[in-house]
Order: structure tokens, then C-alpha cells, then sequence
């Protein structure tokens, strides 16, 4: 059976409210926004208007401030050169970022020096006094402004500006000589005001020079500005045929124009009736959709309710309860997916509990296979004999190692320990073996500085190295166990090696699959029961990815690697 989507219930209502909502509007209001819409975009245009006064003043400020600075402090220092020059103001260019250049012109054009900019070398041949800006300068005598002009004074560089200049004077070689400081203000550093402070609603924003030629517009073709009204400050009305209002400011510095401009409305009507056909449109609407919420919020609420229902029975623990596959499209895929999740669970809760028990009985083996009676009693045997015949040292000897051995075996305080620990345990198993063998076996033990301090499972060499002197050497004399600890591919490796007896192909092969499939031991199991042991236990405690491998040669050698993970105590 189809399910419909809670996404498509949920459009078709809006798509019903809001056309009805829409056929109302249009019904009652028709042409009658005119005067409404009119203030409300004058008013829109206004604010811009005045933010985007605000932020062009600041750079303008910028600009004149870094000119009237660089011409007190710079320009007239005794040291001055265009080098220093370049030093002081290349900083202030670039954090002010509005700011493309500043260039110091003598008084016949000629560039003296000029701001470094990235990615470009000054072109000292570029000389501007032929144009408006700089004749305007040297005229007035004053500062000035000049129009948008693309400035080309570095190579491979072209960046339309504003030039903010005016007359100064600095040293050369110790003489006063006049000259022409022009501070260039990139137009995208307007173009960006004024374009963030425009838009559909709110009108565009263009910028002018008292004259009414234009710095900055918007649009391709630009209006000749000259028909607005003498009072810039007031609002302007084009002729009636282009229906549009504007609205300007001057800068501070009283030489740019702001101009906001936005199309007249088509008609105007009363406030009131506007107001009183406004409110009985939004209650109707208000009352309709309500209506049409509540019902779809009561229809949609009913499954959810039911899941809510049924959460509260699984969390009050009552098993085998299962969300319902019924209702909408992504409800059904919401219960599918809970149901798996409430089974994964309970999967792995008892998994959890199953591997706990386990642990707890291959711990238990672990310490049975490692201490018990028939070691111990062939321990104290072989302390009587070294008492009897006059050997009271090793005796002595041989019951501290036993007493260490007895006390780390019952300690109960958690499955893993240090490396020195579980060294320190083997050192003590090896003096009793060796009392009790004799001259059979020598060992050897080497464990590498960095590896001491980390954790490894409790009592998982003991077994192993007891193998490789029980089943490895045997009736041997002579022979070698070698211990060794390191530190391997990110691993801590632990190898027990003997060249005692080895193990026959077929034994080796059995034994090895048993530990990649990480067999538990049986009860009844005595060959291989302390190897299965330690690897199933490493396995629980570590992961599968670690545990017990073991190689052979028949007649020559043994070798047990354990791998663990690396865990510090911290």
C-alpha cells in the first residue's frame, strides 16, 4: 500500500492556505497599495540612504585623513625620501583596504614617489597633468575630488579609483619644493556600499559630484542627474512619465551627491481603508488557517502519540515490544529502523553478557592452569630437598620467588598490570623451575626500556613459558628459553622462544587454527589448554585483531608471539 509522505501532506495544506490566503488578499485589496507602498518605500529608501551616507563619509575621511597626515608627517621630514615615503604609508594602505595607492606628483605631473603595491612595479612615465583632477588642483589651490578614472600607475595593474588630492610641500635634498599628493580610493570600495544598501524594495543608491556627473551607478546607462531639484537635500520628482521619486544627501565634504531613486506607486487610496481591509483579510486568514493547522496537527500527532506509548513500555523494560509499521512514508521508515535499532540492542546487550561470563571463566581457568596443586606440591618438594641437604640460601630463595609468584597470582586488582609486573612474576616462575630442573634449561629475558610501564593482561607469559619447558624440553639438557619484550608496528610484541623439541606438522597445524579461530578451551581439554586460554582471554580484553600466534620446526625450535595494543597506565 502507498504511503503519502509527511512531505507532501504538508505541502499540499500550505499550497491550500496559501492560496486561499492569496485569492482573499487579491479579492479585497485589488489596486488599492498604492499610497502604503509608496511611504513604505520612501522610508526604506531614506534609511539606506542615510547608512550609506555614514560608511561612504568614513572613507572619505580615510582618504583625507591619510593625505593630511602623510603631508604633515612625512612629506616634511628632514630624512625624507621615497623610500620612507613608500615605509610610512604602505602599511596604513594596506589595512585600510579602501585605499588603492598614494602617489606625490611635482608640479608639472612628474610621479616622485609612490606606495609599493603586490603584484605590480610603479610606472614612473604615467603623468596626470593634463587632466581635470590635477589642473583642478593646481588651480584652487585647495583640495579636490576627481570623478571616477581608471587608474594605471603600476604595471599590469588597472583599478578604477577616486582621487582624493591636494598641494603640498616636501624636502628634496634639504629644498622646499611643491608638488601634488593624490590619494586614490578604489570605486569597488563604493561600488560595494552602495550596492549592499541597495534593492528592489529599497531603491538603488548612486553617487554624483555637485554638477551632476555621475561617480557611481548602478546601471548601464546612466540619467543625466541635472533635472533633479536645486535642493539636494529634498526630495526630487522626475517628470511624471517616469514615475520615479528621488531622494539625496550630500557628503561631508560637500562635493559628492548620494542619490536614492525608487518607482513611484501606481495609485494612492486612504490609510484607513488600507488599515480596516488589512486587518479583516489578516483575521480571516488567521482564523482559516488555524483551522486547517489544528486539523493536520491532530492527524499527524495520532502515530507519534502511538510511538510514545510504546517507547514508555520499552523503557519500563517489558521485551518483545515493537513499534507498529503502519502510517506515513517516513513514519514506517522511522519504526522499521527502531525496531532494528531495539534488536541490535538487545543483540548486543546479551552478547555483552555472554562475553563477560566468559571472561570471568577463562580468568578462573587462566589462574587454576597457572597455580595449581601439583606445581605447588613439587615446589615445597623441591624446597625440603634444598633444606635437607644443606642448601638453605636457595631454599630461602626459592620461597621468596614462590611467595612473589602466590601473591601477584590472587591479586584481584583488575585484568591487566605492567609489563615490569608481569616480567618480575616470570623471573620469579623461572628460579623455582630452575631449582627444580636444574642444569636442563638456561633462560634469558629481554625487554626493552619503553615497554616497562605499559599495560598488558595479567599473568599470560606464566602458561606459555610453562609449555615451552614442559612440552619443549622435555628430556633435553642444554636448552635455551629466551623471553623478549618490544615494541613492534605500534603493537607491544611479547615472544616466548625454546629450541627444545618443536612440534609436529599436524599438532602445529591444529593448534594454529585453533587460536586464528579463537577457540574457547573445553573442560575436559589438557593438550593446548593454556595457549587457548591466554589468546581467547587477550582476544576478550584487547579485541580480535590481537591475541596468540605460534610457528615451529620439528626437533629445532618453538616460538609464541603475542601481540597487544599499546596502553599506558595513564
Amino acid at each position: 500500500m502507498h504511503k503519502i509522505s509527511i512531505k507532501t501532506a504538508l505541502l499540499v495544506m500550505t499550497v491550500l492556505v496559501t492560496l486561499v490566503s492569496m485569492l482573499l488578499f487579491n479579492a479585497v485589496y485589488g489596486n488599492l497599495t498604492g499610497e502604503a507602498f509608496t511611504q513604505m518605500d520612501l522610508k526604506l529608501v531614506t534609511q539606506n540612504l542615510g547608512q550609506a551616507k555614514d560608511k561612504l563619509d568614513e572613507a572619505v575621511k580615510g582618504a583625507v585623513e591619510l593625505s593630511s597626515w602623510a603631508a604633515q608627517s612625512v612629506l616634511m621630514r628632514q630624512d625624507f625620501s621615497p623610500a620612507r615615503f613608500s615605509a610610512s604609508l604602505d602599511p596604513l594602505v594596506k589595512i585600510d583596504g579602501q585605499i588603492s595607492s598614494a602617489v606625490l606628483y611635482n608640479m608639472t605631473g612628474t610621479p616622485v614617489c609612490a606606495t609599493s603595491k603586490d603584484g605590480g612595479s610603479f610606472l614612473p612615465g604615467q603623468n596626470p597633468y593634463a587632466e581635470d583632477w590635477f589642473q583642478q588642483t593646481l588651480k584652487q589651490n585647495d583640495l579636490c575630488f576627481s570623478g571616477a578614472r581608471l587608474e594605471h600607475s603600476y604595471r599590469g595593474d588597472y583599478t578604477w579609483v577616486v582621487t582624493v588630492a591636494r598641494p603640498v610641500s616636501y624636502l628634496k635634498d634639504e629644498e622646499p619644493l611643491q608638488g601634488i599628493l593624490a590619494v586614490n580610493l578604489r570605486l569597488s570600495a563604493i561600488k560595494r556600499i552602495c550596492d549592499a544598501y541597495s534593492s528592489a524594495a529599497g531603491g538603488a543608491l548612486m553617487l554624483t559630484d555637485t554638477e551632476g556627473n555621475v561617480i557611481y551607478s548602478p546601471r548601464t546607462k546612466v540619467l543625466n542627474l541635472k533635472n533633479l531639484s536645486d535642493v539636494y537635500v529634498s526630495v526630487g520628482v522626475r517628470p511624471e512619465e517616469s514615475k520615479q521619486l528621488e531622494i539625496s544627501q550630500p557628503l561631508a565634504n560637500e562635493r559628492w551627491i548620494l542619490v536614492g531613486q525608487t518607482m513611484e506607486a501606481e495609485s494612492m487610496l486612504s490609510r484607513q481603508s488600507l488599515r480596516l481591509k488589512g486587518m479583516l483579510v489578516f483575521v480571516l486568514s488567521l482564523l482559516l488557517a488555524s483551522l486547517m493547522a489544528y486539523a493536520m496537527a491532530v492527524w499527524m500527532a495520532r502515530p507519534f502519540r502511538y510511538m510514545e506509548r510504546t517507547m514508555e513500555r520499552i523503557d519500563a523494560g517489558v521485551s518483545g515490544v515493537r513499534l507498529q509499521i503502519h502510517g506515513f512514508k517516513e513514519f514506517v521508515n522511522l519504526s522499521v529502523k527502531y525496531n532494528v535499532m531495539i534488536d541490535e540492542i538487545e543483540r548486543l546487550m546479551a552478547e555483552t553478557e555472554r562475553k563477560q561470563e566468559q571472561l570471568l571463566r577463562m580468568e578462573v581457568a587462566s589462574l587454576e592452569a597457572q597455580i595449581n596443586p601439583h606445581f605447588l606440591y613439587n615446589t615445597l618438594d623441591s624446597i625440603t630437598w634444598l633444606v635437607e641437604t644443606g642448601r638453605g640460601p636457595d631454599a630461602v630463595k626459592m620461597i621468596g620467588a614462590l611467595a612473589a609468584l602466590l601473591r601477584l597470582s590472587i591479586n584481584r586488582g583488575g585484568n591487566f598490570h605492567t609489563v615490569g609486573r608481569e616480567v618480575e612474576h616470570i623471573r620469579n616462575y623461572l628460579i623455582i623451575q630452575k631449582a627444580r630442573y636444574g642444569q636442563r634449561f638456561q633462560s634469558h629475558i629481554h625487554v626493552e626500556k619503553d615497554a616497562e610501564d605499559l599495560l598488558c593482561p595479567r599473568l599470560i607469559l606464566q602458561p606459555i613459558v610453562e609449555n615451552a619447558i614442559k612440552h619443549g624440553i622435555g628430556d633435553n639438557t642444554d636448552c635455551q628459553v629466551v623471553v623478549r619484550v618490544f615494541l613492534e608496528g605500534g603493537r607491544l610484541m611479547m615472544t616466548v622462544w625454546d629450541d627444545g623439541m618443536g612440534i609436529l606438522p599436524d599438532k602445529l597445524r591444529e593448534v594454529q587454527r585453533a587460536l586464528k579461530e579463537s577457540e574457547a578451551p573445553r573442560r575436559d581439554e589438557i593438550n593446548g589448554l593454556a595457549l587457548k586460554s591466554v589468546n581467547r582471554r587477550i582476544r576478550l580484553l584487547c579485541g580480535e585483531e590481537y591475541g596468540l600466534n605460534i610457528e615451529s620446526e620439528t626437533e629445532e625450535w618453538t616460538c609464541v608471539t603475542i601481540a597487544l595494543p599499546l596502553r599506558s597506565c595513564a
